[in-house]
């Protein structure tokens, strides 16, 4: 393993072969977590309907925080082309929500669930009429013309 002309180039590839062993790690871990999420989703499903069952009143019918109610609203100019979890995040952030990737993705999940957003495909979510409706919008056709310039506001 060590070359007499160049003794680094042993640790080079010591250190090549440990980050490898790291990387198979993290993707454990990532599959690990996963695995977790969806079982802490049907979980709190199962939590939810044992609530209804004992007359406690589902969490869903809270209405939207005025933060959220604007990162919805965002998504309007996107129209049918839908807004990437990078660009929400970006949104989230602009709106003093500071919110970890999985979090987020959980959040858009809960708002396809109530019906707020559509996921045309992984990572787009879109802005429906019942979206537009529980943030605050009164009358809306789902169609906009071009997503918003950076820094602008709706």
């Amino acid at each position: 393993m060590n070359n007499p002309i160049n003794p680094v180039a042993g640790l080079i590839a010591v250190k090549h072969a440990e980050i490898r062993e790291a990387e198979r790690a993290l993707e454990k871990l990532r599959i690990e977590l996963a695995a977790l999420e969806q079982a802490h989703a049907a979980v709190s499903d199962l939590t939810m309907g044992s609530r209804l069952l004992h007359g406690q009143k589902s969490r869903k019918g809270r209405s939207l925080s005025e933060r959220w109610k604007r990162v919805l609203l965002t998504l309007r100019p996107y129209g049918e082309a839908g807004a990437t979890s990078d660009e929400i995040a970006g949104v989230c952030a602009a709106e003093g929500i500071k919110i970890e990737r999985h979090t987020l993705r959980s959040q858009m999940t809960n708002y396809v669930k109530r019906g707020y957003l559509e996921r045309p495909r992984d990572g787009v979510f879109r802005l429906t009429s019942e979206g537009a409706r529980a943030a605050g919008v009164q009358s809306w056709t789902g169609v906009e013309n071009a997503p918003p310039e950076p820094g602008r506001a709706f």
